[in-house]
């Protein structure tokens, strides 16, 4: 969720905002996922505050009990997450991509829509989690716990 400055500069890396590439006979796109967020485009300042109380509680409650329950019993979190998912495929779709690799909502998901299949791998630094591996034509993305 870090800028791609900021992340550039930590890593040494260059960061993109979305990356396309080939491989194969298939397109993949990466991306972060919060620009087809409409909760925190419509609600900027409010959806900081609100990430930064989910930041401070996700510190405090190391087993994630309370961050857990937060994802899987909040609509508007599920509402989110089923909208970024629909935004992507159709970015994907525009760009002519096969997959779509994103982030931003936490949760992992899997879909299949239109021919272009959605993978977000969840976050790196809160379980579960996941991560996507690419081997000739076969994709898959692999559950951490």
């Amino acid at each position: 969720d870090a800028k791609p400055s900021i992340l550039s500069n930590l890593l040494g890396i260059k960061v993109y905002k979305h990356y396309v590439w080939k491989s194969g006979r298939h397109k993949f796109l990466a991306i972060q996922g919060h620009q087809f967020d409409k909760f925190l485009i419509n609600n900027y300042l409010l959806s900081h505050v609100v990430y930064f109380f989910y930041d401070l509680l996700r510190r405090i409650d190391k087993k994630e009990f309370a961050t857990s329950y937060i994802k899987n019993n909040s609509k508007q979190w599920k509402r989110g997450s089923q909208e970024v998912a629909k935004k992507a495929i159709q970015a994907a779709r525009i760009m002519g991509a096969d997959f779509v690799f994103c982030g931003h909502t936490h949760k992992l998901l899997e879909k299949n829509k239109h021919n272009v299949y959605y993978i977000n791998d969840a976050s790196w630094n809160e379980k579960p989690s996941g991560f996507i591996t690419i081997t000739g034509a076969h994709v898959a993305l692999h559950k951490v716990d």
